[in-house]
Parts: C-alpha cells; sequence; structure tokens
C-alpha cells in the first residue's frame, strides 16, 4: 500500500516516522493516489503529524518523506496550534496567480540547507 520504502507499521499503530534525508530513492519514487479513506489513512495523517512536530522548524510533511509513496501531505503554519492543521489527499494544482512572492523556504529532507523560493502570490 505503501510502496517499497514504506516503513511496517505507518498505517496501523501511532509511531514517529524517521525522515529520508535526500538522496534516499523513497524522495524520486512515484506516489500512488490514496483510493481508500479509513482508519489506516488516518494513522498515517496521525503519524505525519507527530513526525513532524519532532522537528522545530517543520510545518509541513508530506509521506513520501517518510518513505510512504502515497499522495498525503500535512501542514500546520501556525504551530504548536493545532487547530490549523491541514492534510492534502491526492492534491491537484487548479489554478495559480501569475504573481510571485519570494520566500525562504527549507525541507526536512534537506536539513541545514535554506533559501529563497519563488511561489506564485
Amino acid at each position: 500500500r505503501g510502496g517499497p520504502y514504506a516503513p511496517t507499521g505507518f498505517d496501523t499503530e501511532p509511531m514517529t516516522l524517521e525522515v529520508c534525508q535526500y538522496p534516499h530513492p523513497a524522495l524520486r519514487h512515484e506516489n500512488r493516489r490514496v483510493e481508500v479513506f479509513d482508519s489506516k489513512l488516518k494513522i498515517l495523517v496521525e503519524n505525519l503529524f507527530e513526525s513532524m512536530y519532532q522537528f522545530d522548524d517543520g510545518i509541513g510533511l508530506a509521506a513520501p518523506q517518510v518513505g510512504v509513496n502515497l499522495r498525503v501531505m500535512v501542514y500546520n503554519p501556525k504551530r504548536p496550534d493545532r487547530s490549523e492543521e491541514i492534510v492534502f489527499i491526492n492534491p491537484v494544482i487548479t489554478a495559480s496567480s501569475e504573481m510571485q512572492n519570494e520566500r525562504k523556504e527549507s525541507c526536512l529532507s534537506f536539513p541545514r540547507l535554506s533559501g529563497p523560493v519563488m511561489r506564485p502570490a
């Protein structure tokens, strides 16, 4: 279900998942669409949030970053306020602005690396 790099129990028991560091192959592996919305998906999402909160600067974490090649991502721009938690499942960009903003970003899979990133406003 989670691909060849998925850790045992990632969607059946509460756990802190280890974040894959570049160049781990899970970060380049094809990610499958989520087809079943069940208790296993809920456990995966909870595990992603708990794993993200282990890092002082983590505001988002995608399932492939923990070796699970499913199209799932969690995000909390206002951490530690858990009321702001957002879950993306099978996300698709349907529109974007032509205006661009530049902000400094970092990634948990590229530790100690940050830099300016242009994104639609």
